[in-house]
């Protein structure tokens, strides 16, 4: 393995302890404080990119529907590779908690804050301007939204600003 690349076992094992089994057990720990609530929410923030309705269906646009040329090697990002099905399976986490938690009160969302302009991915905020993300403010505003109980009736789905998208 060439200096400074990860290894893609690890990288796979980071992703997953940080998208699926870190919020798993934070949303473990916390949650006899949660009942305690009169106005409990639990947030997972996912990606579309997580989404299998929207990696099946090319006209919804994620861009990952290509197939590679054939023969092999393949070139692969591990990183992309690692996050996409972590997302998936956070989701799931989302939905039993939402199961867990649902006679309780508690209103849990699997959310989508859409691009966003950070040093996320390896890149610099510019260059994720340039790939269309938006400023922080925005996903915050739309996070405040889900706060304030404007997305109750979509509580164990999957939002993002302009809806719900397929699992």
């Amino acid at each position: 393995m060439k200096k400074g690349t990860i290894d893609p076992i690890k990288g796979w094992a980071t992703t997953y302890h940080i998208n699926v089994i870190g919020p798993h057990f934070i949303t473990k720990t916390f949650a006899p404080l949660l009942l305690k609530s009169e106005a409990a929410r639990v947030l997972f923030v996912s990606s579309a990119v997580g989404s299998l309705g929207m990696d099946t269906e090319p006209d919804l646009g994620l861009g990952f529907n290509s197939a590679p040329e054939a023969g092999w090697p393949k070139e692969d990002n591990n990183i992309l590779t690692a996050y996409r099905p972590s997302k998936s399976a956070m989701n799931m986490v989302m939905r039993d908690w939402y199961r867990i938690l649902k006679n309780d009160g508690v209103k849990v969302h699997a959310l989508c804050p859409g691009r966003v302009a950070t040093e996320f991915g390896q890149m610099s905020v510019e260059e994720a301007k340039q790939q269309g993300g938006t400023p922080v403010e925005q996903p915050a505003v739309f996070v405040e939204t889900i706060l304030d109980g404007k997305w109750d009736e979509h509580q164990g789905k999957f939002i993002h600003e302009k809806g719900v998208y397929p699992w």
